[in-house]
């Protein structure tokens, strides 16, 4: 896809499709904290929390901040302002084209998108967490800082884990509480390419990036496995619980030829989307 056809995907996908974003991003989040609940005693009220991998829409670290003090770290730098110094790091850091994307979308779309999650949220936004630009393996943050760490879609894209696992671990109150929520690599949408590379092509090949890898994906990504994610977090945490939400909607592309060609991973490993950790120290 050429870049002028990337910029107009990216405005059509603003415009059309950015109400349903904040809302379904709230309602997942909401969701998130809940299954949180579901296995500890927890009240998201005057906490220190962290978040690993805000992102440039830190919708997550937003809600959570208006009762909390929350500190949000991502490798980008984060353009919560206008100010300039923070706009030029950005560029700096990020390249041209990345940094135009991010200002055109904060100039244009972001105060809806963040009025809509408001709304969903059923609370003014108006209290900003204090952002870090920042590594999850080497945090800069004291031993034992925070009552909640959490992580939604990130920790695939990390490349030492079990470095980030014991920094989290070592930031963590004695009896504190982690939640992570990873887009697990065998899964379909393990790729994070679900679209062709131009108009012309509609959907990749199922798991084509476990097969023919046709189109690769355009960050990084560490190929753990299910079993990998819960070697390492048992390693460290004897109080973990692991929640694999295997799907059944796309069991109809694994065809008996695909199957047969991915004979090294099991069906849970294929059809599960989302693999949630959550655990006490």
């Amino acid at each position: 896809m050429n870049l002028f056809n990337e910029f107009r995907n990216l405005i059509w996908l603003y415009r059309n499709r950015l109400e349903f974003q904040a809302e379904q991003n709230c309602r997942d989040f909401q969701n998130f904290l809940s299954n949180v609940k579901s296995y500890y005693d927890i009240n998201y009220r005057n906490l220190r929390i962290l978040e690993i991998g805000c992102g440039q829409r830190y919708p997550h670290a937003l809600i959570l901040a208006q009762d909390n003090e929350v500190h949000a770290i991502d490798l980008n730098v984060i353009i919560y302002s206008w100010a300039p110094l923070r706009i030029t790091r950005m560029f700096t850091k990020d390249g041209i084209i990345r940094g135009t994307k991010t200002v055109v979308r904060k100039a244009l779309f972001d105060k809806k998108y963040h009025e809509k999650l408001a709304e969903c949220a059923g609370k003014r936004l108006t209290k900003m967490p204090e952002f870090h630009t920042m590594n999850a393996e080497d945090l800069d943050f004291l031993d034992s800082t925070f009552d909640f760490v959490f992580s939604v879609a990130v920790f695939e894209h990390i490349r030492n884990v079990e470095t980030a696992v014991t920094e989290l671990r070592r930031v963590l109150k004695p009896s504190g509480i982690f939640a992570i929520e990873i887009n697990p690599f065998t899964g379909i949408t393990g790729g994070h390419n679900l679209y062709g590379k131009d108009e012309t092509t509609t959907e990749v090949p199922p798991w084509d990036h476990i097969r023919q890898n046709l189109y690769p994906a355009t960050t990084y990504l560490n190929k753990l496995r299910l079993g990998d994610y819960r070697d390492i977090f048992s390693s460290y945490f004897d109080d973990v619980h692991f929640i694999e939400n295997e799907s059944n909607q796309y069991k109809k592309y694994l065809t008996n030829e695909i199957r047969e060609e991915l004979s090294d991973y099991s069906e849970h490993e294929l059809l599960t989307l989302g693999m949630g950790i959550i655990g006490k120290k």
